[in-house]
């Protein structure tokens, strides 16, 4: 039989072409690269088919075995031209499959090709696909059709994988890539039933190669498919790395508020615990700095105060006889009303207290508040005769607060005041002794807790647990 190669020999020298000029380029993608491998591959394969084709030509003169290693070779690269094929889709879809997939298609790419060409081996010794008759003509053996299986496995699977991750392709991609086998196999049909001297089935295959390049493999295309995959990618990692960050931060907060709660908790514990200390020094101010510590938040809450404020008055108001610490027992505990020397002792905790309280510079206000809380409005009060808004606000309201529970406590030099005398007190002290605004919003408080028929003890409970 005498074959045409006019045709092959075109589309192949073309393909050289292509081929030799991707070759060239330095820049290029894993598509890029796949697609190449491809080219190439479509060139060795029509190289083996024209040989083949030659050699049966010819066949009268040369030995069966170059017959027999054409049709292997033949038969060999076109099952490595579809592997090549395979590949070139999976590169669109690469680290999108499963790390159990992509070892189960290693398994079966190698278990595959091992037996494919284990059985063109075998088929030289047996000839179950395909042999040679004593006239050297090629004949189909009774397992002809065996040697598609591998071919049409590594052809159908790109194929499921094209629609699985269609996402991943457009539609001219898609439309292609699916030209590509169809004229693979149309050529093939052609040539096999209609044209059987004309070499046609790699024609089809050149054709669909151009096709593929110039709608996928166009200029600067595989750039633009590699920032788009990068893109995505970087948008992919960022939002993980943001919602990581996120729980991070969440997590690192929560502790922080665990850890900032216990150390609040803490330090209202030791002030506490000082407060008693001080207390403790005289047993008729027993509770003294915790009353005070807890009138002055009411004051600051009814006042509008912020939260925060409240606490630190709070703790504020816990440590402002601190300077106590300093001042001897007999003075403290005395009976009788101090001589002038005993007094100015007395008058001196609140200095002490407040040179005490500036080692705790993070928190200024509990200085302010332990020198200040003895000043007096009108500027006669003691250790600096601040007037006026020259007084600390905190330092006002806690000498509103310390003023009332002495009033409304007994006193080693005599009993509790009666409420209506206290309340008095106050209002005489307003402008004077006390920060005006400050003396009415405590009265608010004093007179919604204050019931006549109440016991003493009833309306400082009642003051108290206002919210």
């Amino acid at each position: 039989m005498v074959y045409e190669f006019r045709y092959e020999i075109t589309t192949t020298a073309m393909l050289g072409l292509l081929f030799v000029y991707l070759a060239l380029q330095k820049d290029m993608t894993k598509l890029n690269k796949g697609f190449r491998r491809l080219v190439g591959m479509t060139i060795v394969v029509s190289a083996f088919d024209m040989l083949t084709a030659f050699l049966f030509m010819h066949a009268t003169e040369v030995h069966v075995a170059w017959l027999q290693i054409a049709n292997f070779l033949y038969y060999l690269s076109t099952y490595f031209l579809v592997c090549a094929f395979k590949r070139y889709v999976n590169a669109y879809i690469e680290g999108q499959k499963s790390a159990r997939l992509e070892r189960v298609e290693r398994i079966l790419n190698i278990s595959i090709t091992a037996l494919f060409v284990i059985m063109l081996i075998f088929n030289i010794f047996f000839g179950f696909i395909y042999y040679f008759d004593p006239a050297k003509g090629y004949q189909h053996g009774p397992a002809y059709l065996l040697v598609f299986a591998p071919i049409l496995f590594m052809i159908i699977y790109p194929i499921v994988m094209l629609f699985v991750y269609r996402k991943n392709f457009s539609a001219w991609q898609t439309i292609a890539l699916l030209a590509f086998v169809v004229l693979l196999f149309t050529g093939m049909g052609i040539q096999i039933f209609f044209f059987e001297n004309v070499l046609l089935t790699m024609v089809a295959s050149a054709v669909s190669i151009f096709i593929l390049y110039f709608t996928i493999e166009s200029p600067n295309h595989y750039h633009m498919v590699k920032m788009t995959r990068e893109l995505q990618k970087t948008t992919e990692e960022l939002n993980a790395l943001k919602r990581s960050l996120e729980q991070e931060v969440a997590e690192k907060t929560r502790e922080l508020q665990d850890k900032s709660d216990k150390l609040d908790r803490m330090t209202i514990e030791i002030a506490e615990s000082l407060a008693k200390t001080i207390d403790a020094k005289d047993h008729y101010t027993i509770g003294h700095s915790t009353r005070v510590a807890a009138y002055s938040r009411l004051i600051a809450k009814a006042a509008g105060k912020s939260e925060d404020y409240q606490d630190l008055i709070f703790k504020g108001g816990l440590l402002h006889d601190i300077g106590k610490i300093g001042i001897p027992d007999n003075i403290l505990n005395k009976p009788g009303k101090l001589d002038p020397e005993e007094m100015e002792a007395m008058r001196s905790h609140s200095a002490k207290g407040e040179e005490i309280m500036k080692s705790v510079d993070s928190v200024p206000e509990f200085a302010l508040i332990a020198g200040g809380h003895h000043e007096r409005y009108d500027g006669l009060g003691y250790p600096r005769k601040l007037k006026g808004e020259q007084i600390p606000e905190m330092a006002r309201i806690v000498s509103i607060a310390d003023s009332f529970d002495a009033m409304t406590s007994d006193r080693s030099y005599r009993k509790a005041l009666p409420f209506d005398v206290v309340r008095a007190e106050l209002i005489k002290g307003k402008g004077t002794q006390f920060d005006p605004e400050f003396v009415d919003v405590f009265l608010t408080l004093f007179d919604n807790a204050y019931d006549k028929g109440a016991s003493y003890y009833k309306v400082i409970e009642n003051l108290l647990k206002q919210k």
